[in-house]
């Protein structure tokens, strides 16, 4: 699989966001510990009316051979309320796992900074699932700032 050839690159079609959700549906089923006591469920309207304001940026990796989407981050961007700063934060990243360890969360990482960069970001953060790939931000120069606790409330 290493010899595989792919494009990263931004997409803002309503085609790609809905192919991005059928993947996050099994990124949503593979890490997330509350998936058998909250259905996924994504708002396809408000998504896109964030997308249309210019506040989230998914980037996608597609196979050049038959452009099958095998990963994708999706950034949004928006102002701190505290400082007034434009920060960027990654609402979703995922590559298929037969495709992970080519180097490609890496790149469309480097893309998703480069972009929220260019939308005024002065600050990224992404967020990974305890004992899942904790390692990747690491590697990439992101360092651990905070830890994260939730509570099921029904």
């Amino acid at each position: 699989m290493s010899n595989i050839q792919y494009k990263i690159q931004e997409e803002t079609t309503q085609h790609a966001m809905r192919q991005c959700f059928e993947l996050g549906k099994k990124h949503f089923e593979e890490v997330e510990s509350k998936s058998h006591l909250i259905a996924y469920n994504p708002n396809i309207k408000t998504v896109q009316t964030v997308l249309d304001l210019g506040m989230i940026s998914i980037i996608t990796c597609r196979r050049i051979d038959n452009n099958e989407l095998i990963g994708y981050f999706a950034n949004l961007v928006t102002e701190d309320f505290f400082t007034s700063t434009k920060h960027a934060k990654e609402i979703g990243i995922y590559v298929k796992p037969e495709y992970r360890r080519l180097g490609i969360w890496n790149e469309m990482t480097k893309v998703a900074e480069d972009i929220a960069r260019e939308k005024g970001a002065i600050l990224q953060v992404v967020g990974f699932k305890k004992n899942h790939n904790e390692e990747l931000p690491l590697e990439n120069g992101y360092e651990r700032t905070e830890t994260i606790y939730q509570k099921y409330l029904r």
